[in-house]
């Protein structure tokens, strides 16, 4: 994967090329991601010494999770539920870049861009991928991993704006099932249900519009806004 680091003010300060996986003698499984300094990887714009660490999906499954699979992921249904035998196996394909954020300056960081993706062998039977550029939005097991020990509720929904469905996921400190309220701009009661999954679609039967969605669980409650456009 290549991507290009922006400061606050637009200005390129980083561009790379991320390893996803490659055999090294260095980790037990035998492969792991090189980041920037093998396989893969390399600088195109800046040092390599700004970057504090990377890694990939197949990388966690080998090393943090030790399951060693190099011909197939485990057997699984169109969703994605667990293998009895490798439960936590991730089945997205994702890299994770650290960096320094002096690299950005009094700007601060601007945003990321990936340049191009290289899927080679794809079983896509397609090589080359197009990249669409958007908002950076994080699932409900995704934020399970970044926020480690969550003091207060945590809401994210997206696609938003949306036209058909909407994911709503959330994380809390608390067990409980969660009550989802979707009301519209008036305060009129659209539509309510109840999760203990950490995230639901929803939207499908909405017309165009501005939705306020709350979440509750126990003491917690957080807001969100979504908007239909069609």
């Amino acid at each position: 994967l290549q991507m290009a680091l922006y400061d606050g003010n637009g200005a390129k300060k980083m561009e790379f090329k991320l390893d996803y996986i490659s055999a090294s003698n260095t980790v037990a499984s035998g492969y792991k991601c090189m980041g920037v300094s093998g396989g893969d990887g390399g600088m195109i714009v800046g040092n390599a010494s700004n970057i504090l660490s990377a890694t990939s999906s197949l990388d966690r499954n080998f090393n943090s999770l030790g399951y060693v699979l190099t011909t197939n992921s485990p057997s699984t249904n169109n969703g994605y539920a667990p293998n009895a035998s490798y439960p936590n196996w991730i089945y997205d394909v994702w890299y994770e870049v650290t960096v320094k954020g002096s690299v950005f300056g009094a700007a601060g960081f601007g945003r990321p861009l990936i340049t191009s993706v290289h899927a080679s062998p794809s079983k896509t039977g397609k090589n080359t991928e197009v990249v669409q550029d958007a908002d950076c939005e994080i699932s409900a097991p995704r934020i399970m991993e970044t926020i480690k020990n969550p003091k207060e509720m945590v809401v994210k929904a997206y696609p938003n704006p949306f036209e058909n469905n909407i994911t709503v996921a959330y994380i809390s400190p608390l067990d409980d099932p969660a009550d989802i309220i979707v009301t519209d701009v008036t305060g009129r009661l659209v539509e309510s249900m109840q999760s203990t999954s950490g995230s639901l679609n929803i939207g499908a039967d909405y017309g165009p519009g501005v939705y306020i969605v709350i979440v509750k669980q126990g003491s917690l409650n957080q807001m969100i806004k979504i908007i239909k456009n069609k």
